[in-house]
């Protein structure tokens, strides 16, 4: 860690807060020496630390190159479709920001037709990308293009071409700055494109200004914990830069606190390599050998840390751990809190940024699933019924949300579902999404996300969907977990499975009329999976003789 405070960047008002290409700048000015990253070389104990001045000259070194090779002009929608490590792709992005091209990282875990959509949508020509790896996936968006659609696919650079002396760079090195660059920067303007997941159909593109960007910048990780008597080494371990959560932790919100942040090694020393893909098991490991104090965590590795008392060992050591964009099973949610875990759901999107707070010190540990909403941040309360509240997200001079649907002022709403804390005023839990509920033939209708959780409590399942839209009864779709799949065909393995998930379903239905309401937001994507099995789900009704 640096042996002296860092000057801190304002982060009260979105009009004087700094640009990432400002960022860049004045972190060179101010704070060259501030660790920004920090990996494990091995299990030695051994650390590597990339500093301001070397991830700042990591960005112009892929700026200059990008900007050279083609013919875009400042404001030009350039995409990243690539396997590359976190420091590299970082620098990518905060390189093309800086020379004012429009960055736009795009998931490989999308179609070939979804990104051929989406790259002729935006009008994107150019593709920065690591052919070695993705050969087959290129051709295939190639294919998807239209045959009249020009783009053009570039090679990435790589680690040695943007940090040359890794972890060792010096002042006086060699460094050759970018010049000519954009000479005014508006808060209006395009500073990067994010897709949404896809999980509502189609993934499209959301657009981000610099100050839409400012506000991703000033989450809970800046404005609660830059006071801290001691600095955080938050890790974000696999996070993956074409999602929202990705920037804020590398980019936005390490630039703006300035934050350290722990990562995995970078692993792409030649083009036929890969980056570490996060596990559970290799996420515990390097929390230990960075000795980070903070941490993001997917939601989907909470249910496997129950099971390891090496992972709780570790867990409980940090200050907070938080998790955001999934649902953690409320018994594991429980179980690491019991533990001594300081476990901390926020609430965040692509659309809204992390509105919320980890408030550590104003909740009690069994509430780990709650959260309230930060005084910068207007928000309107929209009663639903049955003691359900929609959301609405006001822009101010302190917060933009990157898209704004409401139809007489400046705002977002999306279709999350909240209920407030029973006790703690200013306290919300999320229960689901309005396009979550069932609808059933009788009239009823049902909030999956209790059976769902009841469900995901055995260790046999990793993902369940609730159906029975226009159905008296409900069903639900099981997705076993690794090690407990079994040949769908032989009735014996089913009716197997089925005898033990279903003491889990009987105690479920006995306290559904008066069950209480959780924390969800589901992993898996609901609506994709009930489309998929739809003739699956009629031939049950149909072979049970129900409705």
């Amino acid at each position: 860690m640096p042996s002296h405070s860092p000057l801190y960047p304002p982060v009260d008002k979105l009009s004087t807060q700094l640009s990432i290409p400002e960022l860049l700048d004045f972190h060179l000015t101010n704070n060259p020496d501030f660790p920004l990253y920090v990996f494990a070389n091995d299990d030695s104990g051994s650390q590597t630390e990339i500093s301001m001045l070397e991830y700042i000259r990591a960005a112009h070194r892929a700026g200059a190159p990008i900007r050279a090779n083609g013919s875009s002009r400042p404001g030009e929608i350039v995409a990243i479709v690539a396997l590359l490590d976190a420091i590299v792709y970082s620098a990518i992005i905060s390189g093309m920001m800086k020379v004012g091209l429009v960055p736009f990282p795009i998931s490989t875990f999308l179609s070939p037709d979804a990104i051929a959509k989406m790259l002729q949508v935006n009008n994107v020509r150019r593709v920065i990308t690591t052919n070695s790896t993705l050969p087959d996936f290129l051709a295939s968006i190639r294919e998807k293009l239209d045959p009249t659609y020009e783009c053009v696919f570039e090679e990435a650079p790589g680690l040695s071409d943007l940090y040359p002396k890794l972890g060792k760079e010096k002042a006086e090195d060699d460094f050759f700055p970018l010049s000519d660059l954009p000479s005014s920067l508006s808060d209006e303007d395009l500073a990067m494109c994010i897709h949404s997941s896809g999980s509502t159909g189609l993934p499209k593109a959301i657009r981000f200004t610099h100050r839409a960007l400012k506000t991703l910048a000033t989450t809970y990780l800046v404005r609660e914990t830059r006071n801290w008597e001691s600095p955080i080494r938050f890790s974000g371990f696999g996070l993956l830069l074409f999602h929202a959560t990705g920037i804020g932790c590398y980019i936005t919100s390490g630039l703006s606190g300035p934050i350290t942040v722990a990562l995995f090694p970078p692993t792409v020393t030649n083009p036929d390599e890969v980056p570490i893909v996060a596990t559970p098991e290799n996420t515990i490991q390097h929390l230990e050998r960075t000795k980070a104090t903070a941490s993001f965590i997917p939601p989907s590795f909470f249910s496997s840390f129950t099971r390891s008392e090496k992972a709780i060992e570790v867990l409980r050591k940090l200050v907070f751990v938080s998790t955001a964009g999934g649902f953690i099973p409320t018994s594991a949610g429980d179980h690491l809190v019991s533990s001594g875990v300081r476990l901390r759901v926020v609430f965040a999107g692509t659309e809204i940024a992390v509105p919320s707070l980890l408030s550590l010190e104003d909740l009690d540990p069994q509430d780990w699933n709650a959260f309230a909403f930060s005084k910068h941040i207007k928000v309107r309360w929209i009663p639903h019924g049955e003691g359900l509240f929609r959301c609405q997200f006001l822009t101010s001079d302190t917060y933009q949300p990157s898209v704004e649907n409401l139809p007489n002022e400046k705002g977002y709403e999306g279709n999350d579902l909240f209920a407030p804390h029973p006790t703690k005023e200013g306290f919300w839990r999320i229960v689901g999404r309005i396009d979550d509920v069932v609808v059933q033939a009788n009239g009823q209708k049902t909030l999956p996300g209790p059976i769902e959780d009841a469900i995901l409590s055995s260790d046999l399942v990793q993902g369940a969907v609730v159906f029975g839209r226009l159905h008296v009864h409900l069903g639900v779709l099981v997705e076993l977990s690794p090690g407990n799949g079994i040949d769908a065909n032989l009735n014996s393995q089913v009716e197997r499975i089925r005898e033990q998930i279903w003491p889990i379903l009987e105690k479920t239905n006995k306290v559904l009329p008066h069950r209480s309401l959780r924390a969800a937001k589901g992993t898996v994507n609901k609506a994709a999976s009930l489309k998929l099995y739809e003739k699956e789900i009629e031939d049950i009704y149909a072979a049970a003789g129900l409705d």
